[in-house]
């Protein structure tokens, strides 16, 4: 359970990470009004984890062999209209270290597993997706 956590915590950085990318880019009066608003692409996204997601969440963690196996799952987020979040386990590409998935314009989050012999903090190519 350890790890799923790591991994929800992984995710949540890149959520955080990518809308503080998408917003230096802004002009500073926008920043300004941005962050005032409080609300951080994290905070959205760890409101709507509900019991379905935590269910994919834990799909994906058992198809790795609870982190035994030296591959990836991957669960993308997608954000319904009423806020909601809808999770789908990625089919299994039995990559290590990397994993790949067919982008869609409607993904909100990715979030991938890590194996227990690596370090669960993004790094590297984790980074430079978010």
């Amino acid at each position: 359970m350890n790890s799923l956590r790591n991994t929800i915590a992984f995710f949540c950085l890149l959520a955080t990470w990518s809308g503080v990318a998408a917003n230096a880019q802004q002009a500073n009066a926008k920043q300004a009004r941005f962050a005032s608003v409080g609300t951080s692409n994290a905070d959205l996204i760890l409101d709507a984890i509900d019991e379905k997601v935590v269910a994919q969440f834990k799909n994906a963690w058992r198809s790795v062999g609870a982190g035994v196996d030296k591959i990836e799952a991957v669960v993308l987020l997608y954000r319904k209209l009423d806020g909601s979040l809808e999770a789908t386990l990625e089919p299994m590409t039995y990559q290590f270290d990397r994993s790949e998935f067919r982008w869609n314009a409607a993904i909100f989050g990715v979030v991938h597993t890590h194996a227990n012999c690596d370090d669960s903090r993004p790094a590297g190519a984790d980074l430079r997706f978010g």
